[in-house]
């Protein structure tokens, strides 16, 4: 029952989704992750993602398997293979269907032994798609809801005989909506932590054509501590072409820049003090003004609101002193009824 369909549906978080496909799980793992990793992290993260597949079961896109076994799999630690699968929760590429859990208080149908934890192989909602990661050099790319039928038949065959009506047949459309990708961050979203920041230079070579040229390290290196400062990806295609001043650069550096990295750290100078530190942003600078704008907006009110008032007390102290005291109206009782005694 771990396994079953609806336990792993409870399991999942509304950010994540199930994935389709196991190899394309291990696939888009290694692409998206590896450029944030050195040498030996790309070989752990390669072996790690061999082992999960190795325990996968391909109908319920689930994995069981210890963190000992996995350890002596890759030739690892268990702190390694606990760092890694942190690290695979926080990027949205698994989640936990069912903990591991001790002999001592498994069923007493286990024997004693540990039960080993299940996990649910899954992808961020809002990730590009199978159709963005490269298949290995000569396996065709299949969508992962086509059929094996249809996957096998050439896309030449007709689908109802070898002649088709003419009224039966499906109208042109045209392919250029389907290669359209996502996007992968969010161009308004500020990051938090190296997966973010990979995450959002990926985006920003996906807007800006020359930053291709770069690895996503290399885009990332340049624009870490823009990201720390809070500048979105937005921002930062903002600032690329234009400066400080709002001014556009006299060029478009869509073509003729030789060296990319280079363009990228001139172009984001202009936006660094003199202690190199990031300036605040675009987004950023309209935040502030907005914020000034309404604290200028409350003091005005409060100061209305303290004019108002203060004529309202004015007010109320002139028909405070023009009204007559109690002891003057006995007094004017007390003369009333003298007068009019001595009429009588």
């Amino acid at each position: 029952m771990e396994r079953h369909p609806l336990t792993v549906a409870a399991a999942l978080d509304p950010s994540v989704v199930r994935i389709n496909r196991a190899s394309v799980w291990e696939r888009a793992v290694v692409q998206l992750l590896e450029p944030t990793c050195n040498a030996a992290g790309t070989r752990t993260l390669r072996a790690f993602a061999r082992a999960i597949l190795s325990t996968c079961d391909g109908t319920t896109r689930t994995t069981r398997g210890t963190w000992a076994r996995w350890a002596q799999m890759i030739g690892r630690s268990t702190r390694t293979v606990a760092r890694w699968i942190a690290r695979l929760r926080h990027a949205g590429w698994l989640r936990t269907v069912a903990p591991g859990r001790r002999g001592e208080y498994a069923p007493r149908a286990n024997g004693g032994s540990n039960d080993a934890p299940v996990y649910a192989l899954t992808s961020p909602r809002g990730w590009l798609g199978e159709r963005s990661v490269t298949p290995p050099h000569g396996e065709p790319l299949v969508t992962p809801h086509a059929s094996s039928s249809t996957a096998s038949r050439s896309q030449m065959e007709p689908l109802r005989g070898t002649e088709p009506h003419q009224a039966a047949q499906a109208p042109h459309r045209s392919t250029s909506s389907s290669d359209r990708h996502d996007p992968i961050w969010s161009g308004t979203a500020t990051t938090n932590g190296l997966d973010d920041m990979s995450l959002a230079a990926w985006e920003l070579r996906r807007r800006l054509p020359i930053l291709g040229q770069m690895r996503i390290s290399a885009v990332r290196h340049q624009l870490v501590r823009f990201f720390r400062a809070g500048w979105t990806v937005v921002d930062i295609a903002w600032a690329i072409d234009h400066r400080p001043d709002g001014s556009p650069w006299p060029h478009s550096g869509a073509h003729g820049v030789l060296n990319p990295r280079g363009w990228l750290a001139h172009r984001m100078r202009a936006w660094r003090d003199d202690r190199g530190e990031p300036i605040r942003s675009r987004s950023q600078r309209a935040a502030a003004d907005r914020s000034r704008e309404r604290a200028v907006q409350e003091a005005r009110r409060q100061r209305d609101f303290l004019h108002q008032a203060a004529v309202y007390a004015e007010r109320a102290q002139r028909a405070e002193r023009s009204r007559p005291t109690m002891r003057e109206l006995v007094e004017a009782a007390v003369h009333d009824s003298r007068r009019v005694r001595q009429a009588h």
